[in-house]
């Protein structure tokens, strides 16, 4: 059973909370952005939400929200198909395009569809919007699995473009506090560096010896600050093919343990600042359209996108 309450109103339209529910995960799920508010296991949040509408339409950091149509960085802001050259919008500081520009889907209000106990949430964003070529046809679909909760993504073009799709969720699995003395693992023993601009250039390189190895379970704390920076924002190579375990965290205080399931080659891991938080967004890697040895962010009228990730709380 999906409960569904009046949330706000976005540019005259109204806006809901849908909560779905098993017996130990509750997530409620808003057909703006459509952002996970809050997910609780055995009564304790965890994730990060923010207390109003107005502040999911202006505050930075795509909380909760589905990021497209391409998640992560587009360097200088330029894509090439076919041999056509397409501008998008430059929205990190004035260069690159992050996570699909100015207004990209954590910023659209979503169709919302009840189907059975999951909730679909469908957006077409037109032809040139942010600068991106061809309608997308996105339908991202929530669904709770015992204790896990599920993301199925699908999308169509009608012209070649760049479709890379994830949810930026900011997990802290003791409901509150920092997360330095959380574990974490994530399967990978590679990572695409970055040049000086922030953005990978094709280079892979170990994580072995470096400050970015959670090759085995390690405190998110002993790994920041560091001496290259105070915070993590790493595109690692999870191992595998398919649909696998690719990261595990435990929250100290609670013992949650998260594990996350993707189709996904690359997993983001992101910490704020703040150290309030974490995310892993399953995704292809970062600037990928324009490095010729990643795997392509290119779909076709011919070629549909589809991705799946789970986060499994135990």
């Amino acid at each position: 059973m999906i409960i569904k309450e009046k949330y706000g109103i976005c540019d005259g339209e109204q806006i809901y909370k849908y909560t779905l529910k098993s017996e130990n995960l509750t997530a409620e799920i808003l057909n703006y952005g459509a952002i996970i508010k809050s997910l609780k296991f055995n009564d304790v949040e965890v994730v990060i939400g923010l207390n109003s509408l107005d502040e999911y339409r202006t505050k930075f950091g795509s909380f909760g929200a589905i990021v497209g149509r391409c998640a992560n960085r587009i360097k200088g802001g330029k894509i090439n198909l076919s041999g056509v050259e397409y501008q998008l919008t430059q929205n990190e500081k004035g260069e690159h395009t992050l996570h699909g520009g100015e207004n990209g889907f954590s910023k659209k209000v979503w169709q919302a569809e009840e189907v059975g106990d999951s909730l679909a949430l469908t957006y077409t964003s037109p032809d040139g919007e942010e600068g991106f070529p061809g309608e997308l046809k996105v339908k991202v679909v929530y669904s709770i699995n015992n204790n896990g909760l599920v993301i199925e993504y699908f999308a169509k073009t009608d012209k070649e473009t760049v479709c890379n799709l994830t949810n930026h969720s900011y997990f802290n699995l003791n409901g509150g506090g920092d997360v330095l003395n959380h574990t974490l693992y994530i399967n990978a023993d590679q990572y695409t560096p970055v040049d000086e601009s922030n953005c990978p250039d094709g280079r892979i390189e170990s994580v072995k010896n470096t400050y970015l190895d959670f090759s085995s379970p390690t405190k998110i704390g002993d790994r920041i600050p560091c001496k290259d920076s105070d915070f993590l924002d790493k595109n690692y190579l999870v191992k595998g093919t398919g649909y696998r375990k690719v990261a595990e965290a435990v929250g100290d205080k609670t013992g949650i343990k998260m594990e996350v399931y993707t189709t996904e080659p690359g997993l983001q891991l992101y910490t704020p600042r703040s150290c309030s938080s974490f995310c892993l967004e399953a995704q292809k890697f970062p600037n990928a359209v324009n490095v010729s040895s990643f795997i392509s962010p290119v779909i076709t009228k011919d070629k549909d996108y589809y991705q799946k990730t789970a986060y499994i709380f135990k």
